[in-house]
């Protein structure tokens, strides 16, 4: 009895050690992020590390939900309309629960570059 209470006890601790696996890559986000809201980073420099975040997710799998959508609001506040509607696009697909969401942000994006384009006028 003691040897199975013994053998019992060494596969329970064994399995308390064990790494759970992730189910995403995060990256430095939550770094990046805190950086960013405290003012120690740029709009710039908080867009290039979730590009570089978004880049490491894919490698490892599933980019995290949100991820997608965190870049493409960071380029829509640069003035990147375009390419944010891509990422909103990229978040809808990745996560179909964020569809509805994603979908006024697309529009805000697209409605933001026709603006910058009538701003700018005609184009010879």
């Amino acid at each position: 009895m003691n040897s199975r209470f013994a053998a019992l006890a060494a596969v329970l601790c064994l399995a308390a050690c064990a790494q759970p696996k992730l189910l995403y890559t995060w990256g430095g986000y939550p770094e990046h992020l805190l950086k960013y809201q405290q003012k120690s980073s740029t709009l710039a420099e908080y867009a290039r590390n979730l590009r570089q975040d978004i880049s490491l997710a894919e490698a490892g799998g599933k980019v995290p939900p949100g991820l997608y959508a965190e870049y493409g609001y960071a380029l829509l506040e640069s003035g990147n309309a375009q390419e944010a509607a891509t990422y909103f696009a990229k978040e809808s697909e990745a996560w179909p629960e964020s569809a509805a969401f994603m979908h006024k942000m697309i529009e805000q994006a697209q409605a933001s570059a026709a603006q910058t384009g009538a701003a700018r006028g005609p184009t010879s």
